[in-house]
């Protein structure tokens, strides 16, 4: 077999290999007990749709595609705001630092005024 012949090989080989590790790595996140009461709770199928679309995104701007299943997400949680109070709360126990939600530096829209003629 010759050198090229030798690196497609491996290449293909550890394409094949990838997807089986990236999907290892979704399941045993999911079974995190950190988010276990999003995973178990109303909102659970959502969270792991968005979830897993997310770690599966390969866009250039990671998750872009996932937007439909973040607000279905969103929208489960708008519906049960207990389940995010609930996460809120239980992890304001294990962290002093509070950090506020901003949109991705991607989402931001740089809008110029019209300058008039």
């Amino acid at each position: 077999m010759s050198e090229t012949n030798s690196l497609r090989s491996s290449s293909v080989t550890d394409e094949a290999v990838l997807p089986m590790n990236l999907e290892a790595s979704i399941k045993e996140a999911l079974d995190c007990p950190c988010v276990k009461d999003l995973r178990d709770g109303p909102c659970g199928s959502f969270f792991i749709a968005a979830f897993t679309c997310y770690h599966r995104s390969q866009d250039v701007i990671k998750g872009a595609e996932c937007f439909q299943q973040n607000v279905q997400f969103a929208n489960c949680l708008a519906e049960h705001p207990e389940v995010a109070y609930d996460v809120k709360r239980s992890g304001a126990e294990t962290s002093s630092v509070s950090v506020p939600a901003l949109p991705p530096e991607h989402s931001r829209l740089d809008i110029a005024p019209a300058q008039n003629s």
